[in-house]
């Protein structure tokens, strides 16, 4: 269990770094500009930023177990004057597995091909509590999520 402290209500905070391979030493980096969800995880040099701190959910702020990011202070001020749209805590998931409606942030490509990724059709494998197995999404680049949408986190 994640247990928050006094000064990060959001738990402990760890960088995750690739420990052998070519590209061993270097860290789990979510798009720093990404402030909202749809930045993509991709692996970079480790600066300890906040977009290489993560922590895990226990059930408040994240869903128990989930791995996620929170921004810092600093950046959720600039984002309040512009209205944005903000997330203080967003979670490491996968595009189509989840309960929100994720077509708000993402970004809309060019196709005259319509063909549907392997989770969106009707008849795909299910776990017993009706989520989309997660072996559809092999090959797939993990991004951010609001930690609030069910089964995406």
């Amino acid at each position: 269990d994640m247990f928050p402290g006094v000064y990060t209500p959001s738990g402990p905070k760890c960088m995750l770094k690739i420990g052998d391979g070519p590209r061993a030493g270097r860290c789990a980096d979510t798009d720093s500009a990404a402030t909202k969800p749809g930045g993509l995880l991709n692996i970079f040099p480790c600066y300890t930023r906040w977009h290489q701190l993560f922590s895990f959910g226990n059930g408040d702020i994240a869903p128990k177990g989930a791995i996620h990011t929170s921004l810092p202070s600093q950046v959720i001020k600039k984002l309040k004057p512009r209205e944005r749209a903000r997330n203080e805590h967003l979670c490491l998931g996968v595009i189509g597995r989840g309960d929100a409606d994720e077509s708000q942030w993402l970004e809309e490509e060019d196709s005259e091909d319509e063909e549907l990724w392997p989770w969106e059709h009707e008849d795909v494998p299910v776990y017993e509590n009706g989520r989309k197995k997660l072996g559809l999404w092999k090959g797939q680049q993990i991004q951010t999520t609001p930690c609030s949408n069910v089964g995406g986190a």
